[in-house]
């Protein structure tokens, strides 16, 4: 992975605020979303029961029921389309956007990020996660989460 960019500490801060909002607010409309998909994935199987069929594949063709079933189920499934789409589409915009700043977003749905710095030849990542106030924690480019260090030890180190 390149580093695009070298944050201080003071830089990372300022960041927080506005990355935890858009976090919180990804995750909102994906919960959002996939309470919508779940649902329709229940309507669709509800129909398939109903109208007798022995497989119930999501699946834009079926020759075995109706015209008017079978646009009922169409409709279904493209809704559900609808909804994966613009999940998709909100993950790759939001994990877009934060590595254009050169962040390194390590995962979504915990809202775990690292900002790569550097001083005095020492390349590492200050790590930061949502349900946390400040950025406490660093490790190792080498290093990952679970080997996270308390930030006053940085100093032994630069």
């Amino acid at each position: 992975m390149s580093i695009i960019r070298s944050y201080t500490l003071k830089e990372a801060r300022f960041l927080l605020p506005q990355l935890k909002e858009m976090i919180i607010d990804v995750n909102s409309k994906l919960d959002d979303y996939i309470y919508i998909i779940d649902n329709l994935k229940n309507e669709y199987v509800k129909l398939a029961n109903n109208l007798g069929l022995d497989s119930i594949e999501l699946s834009y063709s079926r020759l075995d029921i109706n015209y008017a079933n079978q646009l009922e189920l169409t409709k279904i499934l493209e809704q559900m389309q609808y909804y994966e789409n613009m999940s998709k589409n909100l993950v790759i915009g939001t994990v877009e956007s934060i590595m254009d700043q050169g962040i390194v977003l390590r995962d979504l749905r915990l809202g775990l990020f690292d900002f790569p710095a550097f001083d005095r030849n020492l390349l590492y990542y200050l790590c930061w996660r949502i349900d946390e106030d400040d950025i406490n924690w660093w490790h190792s480019r080498s290093e990952s989460f679970i080997d996270r260090k308390p930030i006053t030890s940085l100093i032994e180190f630069i």
